[in-house]
C-alpha cells in the first residue's frame, strides 16, 4: 500500500514539474515584417515581407509579393522567395524595381505586376560593403530586413 502512494506522489511530482516547465517555454510564433513599396507611376503596390522563426529566430525568408497579408506562407509560384536571406536592398528605376540580392531566385510564373522586377546578384563581400558603411544610402538604395 505504501508503495502505491509513493508511485502516485512520484507521478504527481513529475506532472507538476512538467507543467511548470511547459508554462516557462516561450511562445515561438514566427515574427512577420511587411513593407509596402510603391512607385507613383503605378497603381498596384508591391510588398516586401519577411518571416523569422525558430528557437533562436535564426531562420528567415524574404518575399516580394503583390499580396498585402502580413502573415504568409512563402509561395514560389506567386512570389519572389529569398530563402535564408537576412536582408536585401532595393530601388525603383523608371518602370522597374531593382532588387540587390545575394542569390537570385527564379521568376514566379503567377507573379502579376505592372512593375518589372530586376534581380541584381551581388557576392557576399559586395553585399557587406553596401551594408557595412551605409554605401547603399549613397547609391539611392533602401535596405529591407
Amino acid at each position: 500500500m505504501k508503495r502505491k502512494y509513493m508511485i502516485i506522489v512520484f507521478l504527481l511530482i513529475i506532472a507538476i514539474i512538467g507543467f511548470v516547465i511547459y508554462i516557462q517555454i516561450p511562445e515561438m510564433k514566427p515574427i512577420y515584417n511587411i513593407k509596402k513599396i510603391a512607385n507613383t507611376n503605378f497603381n498596384n503596390p508591391l510588398f516586401l515581407k519577411s518571416m523569422t522563426w525558430g528557437i533562436t529566430y535564426d531562420s528567415k525568408v524574404i518575399v516580394l509579393s503583390t499580396n498585402d497579408e502580413e502573415e504568409f506562407i512563402p509561395d514560389s509560384t506567386k512570389d519572389y522567395v529569398y530563402k535564408g536571406a537576412s536582408f536585401l536592398f532595393y530601388r525603383f528605376s523608371n518602370d522597374s524595381l531593382l532588387l540587390y540580392v545575394a542569390d537570385k531566385t527564379h521568376i514566379p510564373e503567377l507573379f502579376n505586376s505592372q512593375i518589372k522586377i530586376k534581380q541584381i546578384e551581388l557576392d557576399n563581400p559586395a553585399m557587406m560593403n553596401l551594408k557595412g558603411n551605409s554605401a547603399f544610402v549613397r547609391q539611392g538604395l533602401t535596405e529591407f530586413n
